[in-house]
């Protein structure tokens, strides 16, 4: 009888102990941030492996982070996989109001942009200037990301704080690359405001151009093609699929079948 005791209290002793070394064994939020910090991107794995609390932000220069930010911000492709499984917070947003999926935009990453949404990150959160991941996907000329976003779903007409939609920003900016993709697949049809707005910008590139100010003549040329496949449009009606668009934009293309999309592409 009391050598069972004796086992029992053996037993439960080393339940406690090693109960004890488990706790002990997860990292402070401190650690995980050095770790973070000095790029050991596998002793972070072990942490998360740990179950230690990963929704919590820490300041990394001016900005306040969650280890999930982070990670996205310096493609750690592998830890961002590894805190989603653990379900972590997807849309806690850093001081600028952004979420993990603007830094997966900012470093064009189409793979991580599709792991963060298939985990519920919202598409269109919008941030402190109301832009949303698409918006700044325009703004820093993503194309790999707007397209993902795009094939996500993302949608075209939220207004910023500026009252800009994606739409009108890429027409402004004038990138003949995102507007195609945006009317291919979002299905987004141009109007005669956002051709005004591109004829606009297209004439005061001209004006810099004579003046020997930037952008280079091929930014006009490229802006003018633009208007006319936006004019297309509106006069057809007809919107390319995005495999159409594809076919056409390669120059190994077959002579036929880019013939057969060019008198409503005007390229």
């Amino acid at each position: 009888m009391k050598m069972h005791h004796l086992v029992l209290i053996i037993g439960t002793s080393l339940t406690l102990s090693i109960g004890a070394m488990q706790v002990a064994s997860k990292p402070t939020e401190k650690q995980i941030y050095d770790t973070m910090r000095s790029g050991q991107e596998a002793q972070f794995l072990e942490q998360v492996a740990t179950g230690a609390n990963m929704d919590f932000g820490f300041t990394w220069t001016t900005l306040k982070q969650t280890p999930l930010i982070r990670a996205t911000e310096i493609n750690w492709e592998q830890a961002v996989q590894a805190l989603l499984e653990k379900k972590v917070n997807v849309n806690s947003a850093d001081d600028q109001g952004k979420t993990a999926l603007f830094y997966a935009v900012v470093n064009n990453k189409p793979k991580l942009i599709g792991m963060l949404v298939k985990h519920n990150a919202t598409i269109d959160h919008q941030n402190n200037d109301g832009n949303t991941p698409l918006h700044q996907a325009i703004l820093m000329n993503k194309l790999d990301a707007a397209k993902e976003l795009l094939r996500q779903g993302a949608k075209t007409d939220i207004k910023n704080a500026s009252n800009q939609t994606a739409f009108q920003m890429a027409a402004q900016i004038g990138s003949p690359e995102l507007i195609k993709h945006i009317i291919t697949l979002a299905k987004q049809r141009p109007t005669m405001e956002t051709i005004q707005e591109m004829k606009a910008l297209v004439e005061a590139k001209k004006e810099k151009q004579e003046k020997s100010i930037t952008p280079p003549i091929t930014q006009i040329a490229e802006s003018k093609a633009t208007i006319e496949y936006l004019e297309n449009i509106i006069k057809t009606g007809n919107i390319p699929t995005e495999q159409e668009a594809a076919v056409v934009s390669s120059s190994s293309a077959p002579a036929e079948k880019k013939g057969r999309f060019l008198s409503w592409l005007n390229w």
